[in-house]
């Protein structure tokens, strides 16, 4: 047979033709249906999977988290939203300083060494040392600073040895410094320093003490009675004999104060020289002594008084044999007898 098929047998062929087609596009459909369940069931068990990894590795890491504020809370009663914060900060690499770990007192001491050694930098520009001072000369100067850097009161000599020309020497450039050096870095506080001086320069400087907030009352009140007026009163109050009059007089002198002579009698001469002395130091003027003008005369003279007893020890008393006579009765009989006195 040649040519076209009849119309039904081709009609028929292109029939069977199409079906085969639905056949295959509805197996494939069944096949793409079976493959999306495989994959939603699949990513459902994975993200059940994932789900309990990550459960598993948040209750890792928090329940030593919820361990130490638990811990926190037991100690500090009422006081657990903060035990929380400060455990969560220190998990998360935040540290904060606790009782176990950094303490604020080791975070002061570093900054108070940084600070001293800054001192120690800015001193050290204006004093280089004195070569033609003997290289085994060592002094050690007190001082003290206020919160703004500048000096309080006058430097003084810390030494309990006998000062030698070449140790006058060092300490007065070392306070000259002090003094040419002010201000300091400031520090927010009042402190007292100590540093040694060599003819080469600063050996060594270290903080002695931090004084209290001046705006204590206390410390109001014990300002007001340094700075109070010294009477005649207040001298009287002191009770000195002769001896401790003639030391004054003695300790004014080595300071530059001359008393015009040592007897332990205080006339004009020892008057003018309290007055200037006080006038020099800060004192009120009044030629009058207190209980504390007497502590600060005292420990400002105690090294150049030192040196002044050395060079002039107190003359021995000799024991001297005398007559002691009296007139006795109503006729005056005169009466003698021997005895020992020191003079």
């Amino acid at each position: 047979m040649t040519g076209k098929l009849p119309f039904p047998a081709r009609t028929g062929k292109i029939r069977a033709k199409w079906l085969n087609r639905v056949r295959i596009c509805k197996a494939a459909r069944v096949i793409s249906g079976r493959i999306g369940v495989i994959f939603n069931r699949t990513s459902y068990v994975f993200g059940a999977l994932v789900f309990l990894f990550g459960a598993a590795t948040f209750g890792i890491l928090v329940s030593p988290v919820a361990s130490e504020i638990a811990a926190t809370n037991t100690k500090n009663a009422g006081t657990s939203s903060e035990g929380a914060v400060d455990v969560a900060k220190k998990r998360s690499g935040n540290e904060i300083p606790s009782e176990e770990g950094d303490k604020p007192e080791e975070a002061d001491a570093g900054r108070s060494q940084q600070y001293v050694q800054s001192l120690k930098m800015a001193l050290g520009g204006c004093f280089g040392g004195s070569p033609e001072i003997s290289p085994d000369t060592r002094v050690s100067v007190g001082f003290g600073l206020d919160g703004e850097g500048r000096l309080t009161g006058i430097p003084e000599y810390k030494g309990k040895s006998a000062v030698t020309a070449d140790m006058r020497r060092l300490f007065l450039r070392g306070a000259s410094a002090l003094d040419e050096c002010e201000p300091f870095p400031p520090e927010r506080k009042t402190s007292r320093f100590e540093v040694v001086l060599s003819n080469t320069g600063i050996l060594s400087l270290n903080r002695m003490s931090e004084a209290p907030d001046i705006r204590d009352p206390a410390l109001r009140k014990a300002a007001t009675a340094v700075n109070k007026p010294a009477t005649s009163q207040t001298e009287q109050e002191l009770s000195l004999t002769r001896a401790q009059r003639s030391e004054i007089q003695q300790r004014l002198l080595v300071l530059g104060f001359d008393p015009k002579g040592v007897d332990g009698v205080f006339g004009q001469n020892s008057r003018n020289s309290i007055s200037a002395w006080q006038d020099d130091k800060g004192f009120p003027v009044t030629g009058f002594l207190s209980a504390v003008q007497l502590l600060a005369l005292n420990a400002q003279s105690e090294a150049d008084y030192a040196e002044y007893v050395a060079r002039n020890p107190p003359k021995k008393k000799k024991r001297r044999r005398i007559e002691v006579c009296q007139r006795i009765g109503i006729l005056g009989i005169k009466r003698c007898h021997y005895e020992y006195r020191w003079y």
